[in-house]
């Protein structure tokens, strides 16, 4: 028999012609492979959720979804706002804080100078 045929011969087996063992896979997958499955299953659910989105999906018209973009620039705006007061009455409060530290200063000298009880 010849190569051809599926077969290969070695010197020791020159006298008895035997076919050659099939090299066999492994039946453990490896890990790119149970990672291409999962992700391939993952892929499939994710297209289910599209494709049960797409066709729940509600025709808006254009003056709803203007509607919603001034909702959604308003509470933008009310955000920022709220935040630039939030940092000025950080800093009111501070000046708070200086102005009655320099109220107690004031008094301990007026104690000490015996002028306040």
């Amino acid at each position: 028999m010849s190569r051809k045929e599926g077969t290969r011969v070695t010197r020791a087996a020159a006298y008895s012609i035997v076919p050659a063992k099939r090299q066999t896979r492994s039946r453990i997958p490896h890990s790119s492979v149970t990672r291409r499955i999962a992700l391939n299953e993952r892929i499939g659910v994710l297209q289910k959720q599209i494709n049960r989105l797409r066709r729940s999906r509600d025709a808006v018209s254009r003056g709803e979804f203007r509607e919603v973009v001034k909702s959604l620039n308003q509470i933008q705006d009310n955000t920022d706002a709220l935040a630039r007061h939030s940092v000025d009455l950080a800093t009111q409060f501070t000046r708070f804080a200086q102005l009655q530290a320099e109220v107690d200063e004031i008094k301990r000298a007026l104690k000490r100078a015996r002028l306040l009880d």
